[in-house]
């Protein structure tokens, strides 16, 4: 397996244990931008406490920033406002909305320009991280130890750290085991979804924060918990024993240890993949060979690849599903090429980056040459065409300069913006810009773009 920021292109995956996915979902689309603060005025950063409620320590250790290293990042992350990206040298820089303290420079605001995340206690910078995840409103970051540590909202216990002292925290803290007592250890991946938080860990697939009334922890009720708790099987009688685990807005999924088969649980008003619309235990979802997937607040889709033949699926609101319809689907069905005649293959299979990524109502997928196809919504020009306007089929997302954008290695999907890591290692980002979340200060006056624009 290659590290962080290989680029991996297309290849065959001999059997099930070849597909070695240590990956941490790319945020995906998790609440309406309506409701979260769009449109707010761009500011400076501002050390005191805030009417949110943000948790703030000034006692750290000052901090002086240093710049955005612009061609050396292996992971990028997208929140509904908020983007991240993780640098070759372990430290973390995020940028876009800072409301609920979810970019970690012990601040809020907004910021159109990266900002560095500060260190435990708010001292120093955070450093030796190995993958991130930006959900709604929250970051989490796993150390090269396997400890994890989050900052952001936590009106529902989403840092993982019981009791709810501060409804939001400006800082890293470290997520705790389910008994409180200790720090939750043995950590290979974290997905950081709406309201809730998933972790692969070595003691065992992990959910807390919100489960109220979707279901979306895979615990068997609808009980919020502050702390880590272990998602069962579809009997409810054992750990679900996932090979990948991630959360996306009310709803979650996993692969199962053969790295084949897909589950889904919580509530998604237009189907969870297996015809049904709620479940507060892992269900099975109608798909074979799946190797990546990702969701968005009333869509899912499946990476899948048999080995020889790579394929996206997709089930859930009529337009967002990639098939040229406007028909919802409770089921998947196959994405087609940009012209709608045949299913779409032209897809890169790679571990450990994605190469799929949900926005709130958007997909986009990295092509078997690198470049990267959108579909869905494009309301705020998150599908990186030039021009606004929904799309039923992909499209290809375009550069400034050159024509087909690319060649990409990591694919991040938010509210209603998208970013990508080239293989150079700059990241652009296109879509919805009204917190900054394109992390462009020459964008900083636009409120969206409807082309790629360098992160710096």
């Amino acid at each position: 397996m290659g590290k962080w920021g290989q680029n991996n292109h297309l290849k065959t995956f001999a059997g099930a244990t070849a597909l070695l996915f240590l990956l941490n979902a790319c945020s995906f689309s998790l609440r309406s931008i309506s409701s979260l603060s769009s449109g707010a005025s761009k500011s400076t950063p501002n050390n005191s406490p805030s009417s949110s409620g943000l948790s703030y320590n000034p006692s750290g250790t000052p901090i002086v920033s240093d710049p955005f290293p612009t061609d050396l990042t292996v992971q990028i992350s997208a929140g509904a406002q908020h983007t991240c990206a993780l640098e070759t040298d372990g430290t973390v820089w995020c940028w876009g909305d800072d409301t609920y303290g979810q970019l970690g420079d012990n601040s809020s605001g907004t910021k159109n320009s990266p900002v560095k995340v500060h260190g435990i206690g708010n001292s120093g910078y955070l450093q030796n991280i190995s993958s991130i995840s930006a959900g709604a409103n929250d970051t989490c970051a796993v150390t090269n130890t396997n400890l994890l540590y989050c900052w952001g909202s936590n009106g529902h216990g989403e840092l993982g750290n019981s009791p709810i002292t501060s409804p939001n925290v400006g800082y890293p803290v470290q997520v705790m085991d389910s008994t409180g007592l200790s720090p939750l250890m043995g950590v290979a991946t974290v997905s950081v979804g709406n309201n809730h938080v998933c972790a692969k860990t070595m003691s065992g697939d992990l959910c807390w924060g919100l489960n109220d009334p979707s279901g979306e922890l895979g615990t068997g009720n609808i009980a919020d918990s502050t702390l880590p708790v272990s998602v069962l099987n579809s009997m409810g009688n054992a750990s679900i024993g996932a090979f990948l685990i991630q959360a996306f807005f009310t709803t979650s999924c996993a692969l199962d240890t053969s790295g084949k088969q897909l589950y889904c649980w919580g509530a998604n008003s237009y189907g969870l993949g297996d015809g049904s619309n709620s479940a507060e235990l892992p269900n099975s979802i109608m798909m074979s060979n799946v190797v990546d997937f990702t969701g968005g607040q009333y869509h899912h889709c499946g990476l899948t690849y048999d080995g020889s033949i790579a394929g996206v699926e997709c089930w859930g609101e009529g337009g967002l599903t990639g098939d040229g319809t406007m028909i919802s689907r409770s089921t998947p069905v196959a994405v087609l090429t940009p012209d709608g005649s045949l299913p779409l293959t032209d897809l890169l299979i790679q571990s450990p980056s994605h190469s799929l990524a949900a926005g709130q109502s958007h997909t986009c997928a990295i092509s078997g040459g690198s470049n990267v196809y959108c579909w869905g919504d494009n309301s705020s020009g998150q599908l990186g065409i030039d021009t606004l306007g929904a799309q039923s089929l992909p499209v290809t997302v375009l550069d400034p300069l050159s024509g087909n954008f690319g060649p990409v290695k990591d694919i991040s999907a938010g509210g209603n913006h998208t970013c990508a890591l080239k293989v150079t290692g700059n990241v652009y980002c296109w879509g919805d810009n009204s917190s900054g979340q394109l992390g462009s200060a020459a964008s900083a006056n636009a409120t969206f773009s409807g082309l790629p624009v360098e992160v710096q």
